[in-house]
């Protein structure tokens, strides 16, 4: 038997890719379904997943029958909670910390907001026909110093 066919996991595989939600969030659902790697321990969102993690014959499964059967808009709140369970649990292991559930709860509903505010100004800026800057760095002349201008760094703790 090929690696391949021993990695293949079934499921609708494009429709994962296509829930509203930050790309990391759609890598951590892609790697944690192929390494079959089960960390849903609680979720917020009982109500809408309740069913499914009940009657769930594995995570993997589960996940799937999930982005095939749930709203799409319930989805991407699933996804960022599994997405936000997975950094408890790195929490846990590699800080010794414990967040509360009232931080993983926010921190999920926060990374969502977040990333529909972000895309939501990106389609609002395509549909208007404005052209977005090209923003690439490029080296600065030989002896010459380049400083970026204009950085905005709210949450950061000095």
């Amino acid at each position: 038997m090929r690696v391949a066919e021993l990695l293949k996991v079934n499921g609708n595989w494009k429709k994962l890719w296509k829930i509203q939600v930050p790309n990391k969030i759609k890598i951590f659902l892609w790697r944690a379904l192929r390494a079959v790697q089960e960390i849903w321990t609680e979720a917020d969102i009982w109500h809408n997943v309740k069913d499914y993690i009940t009657n769930a014959t594995g995570f993997i499964p589960m996940v799937f029958q999930m982005i095939d059967e749930v709203n799409s808009t319930v989805m991407p709140k699933v996804a960022v909670m599994l997405w936000t369970l997975w950094w408890r649990r790195n929490q846990k292991c590699w800080q010794e910390k414990i967040p509360s559930v009232f931080e993983v709860t926010r921190r999920a509903r926060d990374t969502l907001q977040d990333w529909l505010k972000a895309h939501q100004r990106k389609i609002n800026t395509v549909q208007n026909n404005i052209e977005l800057e090209n923003h690439t760095w490029t080296k600065p002349p030989f002896g010459k110093l380049k400083i970026r201008k204009s950085v905005n760094y709210p949450d950061a703790q000095w």
